[in-house]
């Protein structure tokens, strides 16, 4: 399927009856990829997200900080795109887990903590 014409490789919403549940997404197999690969290591546990993080997709990242335990650290360095439901999913996760985000943070993840205001709520290292 082709995106709308609108809005360049976003995704269309086909319309629904209130009555018809919650809207389908119309979208390729291509355009949803998302993938993390956890490993605990001798004091933490080291969660890479690759691909794009979005309402799709972000089950990837919510799942592994749920199998994980005590502290985390997240590399988003091969994350290509991302949306308010990355910064929920960190959020969320926050009250069971001491965070800690690589320093290799894409420009656009910086700008969406930045602008929701939650950059401060989290710990930047090096690359473990």
């Amino acid at each position: 399927m082709r995106p709308h014409p609108r809005t360049p490789g976003m995704p269309r919403i086909a319309p629904r009856h209130p009555a018809a549940g919650p809207p389908a997404v119309v979208r390729g197999v291509e355009d949803a990829l998302a993938e993390s690969e956890s490993e605990r290591q001798t004091d933490h546990t080291r969660i890479e997200v690759r691909g794009e993080l979005d309402l799709d997709t972000i089950h990837v990242l919510a799942e592994a900080l749920t199998a994980a335990d005590g502290p985390v650290v997240i590399d988003l360095h091969r994350v290509t795109f991302a949306d308010c439901t990355l910064v929920h999913a960190l959020l969320g996760a926050l009250p069971h887990h001491e965070l800690t985000l690589t320093d290799r943070v894409p420009t656009q993840v910086h700008r969406l903590l930045d602008a929701s205001g939650t950059r401060h709520r989290f710990t930047f290292s090096p690359a473990a």
